[in-house]
């Protein structure tokens, strides 16, 4: 799969992205939530305004259009992952919260 779209009005944390990513397919998402920190635009994919037709539009035209373009994002995308969200990692920014919230 070269691209996934993950458009919404409202998310926390999906997992979706991240998911899509870490599998080499380049995504396209809303600015809701983490997406925007984890999805970089124009390398791993686009993150565009919700509700913003004529971005949104933009983006899949670009993904749609360059073949190449989207295979060095799929790329770089799991790499980006490998390099970032390793199990470790997200244990310890997990615990890091946990610890955070039981000291306030």
């Amino acid at each position: 799969m070269p691209f996934i779209t993950a458009l919404c009005r409202k998310e926390g944390f999906g997992l979706t992205p991240l998911k899509a990513l870490a599998s080499g397919t380049a995504i396209l998402t809303s600015l809701p939530g983490a997406w925007k920190d984890i999805i970089r635009n124009g390398i791993d994919g686009y993150c565009v305004e919700t509700d913003n037709i004529q971005a949104t539009r933009d983006a899949l035209k670009r993904l749609l259009s360059s073949k190449d373009s989207t295979i060095e994002m799929r790329k770089s995308g799991r790499k980006y992952v490998e390099d970032h969200f390793t199990v470790e990692q997200e244990a310890n920014r997990v615990s890091f919260f946990i610890t955070t919230v039981n000291n306030t």
